[in-house]
């Protein structure tokens, strides 16, 4: 009798911890990188005709919406930081 081994792969929550987050190179190199709040990192885009801050939260998922709620939450408060700093520099 031939004993099959079973092996199971690792959830994408746990990939995720061993994997550290990187923002893409081409990006980076687009912006500045102004700093990081909990888990999203804000960046100003070198454009000086496009002032674009852009928020960019430590997730493998490519829209706002489909993040966890709390992580959503989290998202839109940091999003919400920026634009106060913006209204205060009018």
């Amino acid at each position: 009798m031939v004993k099959v081994r079973k092996t199971v792969s690792k959830s994408r929550a746990n990939r995720q911890e061993l994997m550290p987050f990187e923002i893409h190179p081409q990006l980076l190199a687009d912006c500045h990188r102004l700093g990081k709040t909990g888990d999203c990192h804000v960046l100003l885009h070198r454009n000086a005709l496009v002032p674009w801050f852009i928020v960019v939260p430590e997730t493998d998922l490519h829209d706002v919406l489909d993040l966890p709620e709390p992580q959503r939450g989290a998202v839109i408060g940091c999003c919400s930081g920026v634009a106060a700093v913006v209204k205060l520099t009018e």
